[in-house]
């Protein structure tokens, strides 16, 4: 049975309703898989103990956490510190993240050192370190 223009026009807008209500339900996916926070963490530093958690930028609805040691910044490494982000658990990716020493000590002196990941799945992410 053919649908007529007014039936075809009622559901259209049935959709058209249902969809963003889809998407604010789904929320935004996160590192730690707990889409209740979403990307609202982006670009968010968290202090735990002796570490420093930075938040990424919130790209392809999804951001990752990295994590320096305040020894890492008193005493910056003469190599710097590369080391992978935290897994992005929805497809199951991570990101590296490159500071050098120079970058090291300019955020232990309180400066912002922006730097982006390397591209994993067709994305990276930019981290702003600076300590709070």
């Amino acid at each position: 049975m053919k649908a007529s223009r007014r039936e075809f026009l009622v559901a259209a807008g049935q959709l058209l309703i249902a969809l963003p209500a889809g998407w604010a339900l789904a929320g935004c996916g996160s590192s730690s898989g707990n889409s209740a926070g979403g990307c609202a963490n982006a670009g968010k530093l968290a202090t735990s103990g002796t570490s420093l958690v930075f938040t990424s930028s919130c790209d392809e609805t999804h951001t990752h956490d990295f994590t320096l040691m305040t020894t890492e910044l008193s005493s910056p490494p003469a190599g710097g510190v590369m080391r992978d982000t935290s897994i992005d658990t929805f497809d199951n990716h991570s990101h590296m993240v490159t500071l050098t020493e120079a970058d090291l000590t300019m955020i232990e002196g309180g400066a912002t050192v922006t730097k982006a990941s390397t591209p994993t799945n067709g994305h990276d992410h930019t981290y702003m370190f600076r300590k709070a």
